[in-house]
């Protein structure tokens, strides 16, 4: 019986911390930048916090000046259960930019998607 218990508290929805939730999305116009590229780095920092840097090659920019042929962009994490993007290098995408803390951001909570 307090296996079964356990197990349910575990797999509830409001129990479970592990997921994301975004209380905006950001979309068209609330983006910085918005542009189609194709992967071709990601790297992580640990310090101070986790950070991933995904460079991208510039195809095409729909919203805003991007000047250079490659950018790079942070995302928190590339799990979908923390409101990441699973980055794939050598994919194309098409990225929503936003700033946050003076860096171009941009995370599942933006209209960022892969194109298939």
């Amino acid at each position: 019986m307090n296996i079964l218990l356990i197990g349910v508290l575990f797999f509830t929805p409001a129990f479970n911390k592990h997921h994301c939730d975004c209380s905006q999305i950001y979309g068209y116009n609330e983006a910085k930048f918005v542009f189609t590229g194709k992967v071709i780095k990601v790297s992580k920092k640990e310090k101070p916090y986790r950070d991933y840097k995904i460079k991208f090659s510039v195809i095409s920019v729909e919203k805003g000046t991007i000047k250079l042929k490659k950018v790079k962009v942070h995302t928190g994490c590339l799990l979908e259960s923390c409101c990441g993007i699973p980055f794939a290098v050598d994919s194309l995408y098409q990225v929503y930019v936003i700033e946050r803390d003076k860096n171009n951001f941009t995370n599942s909570c933006t209209l960022t998607h892969k194109i298939d």
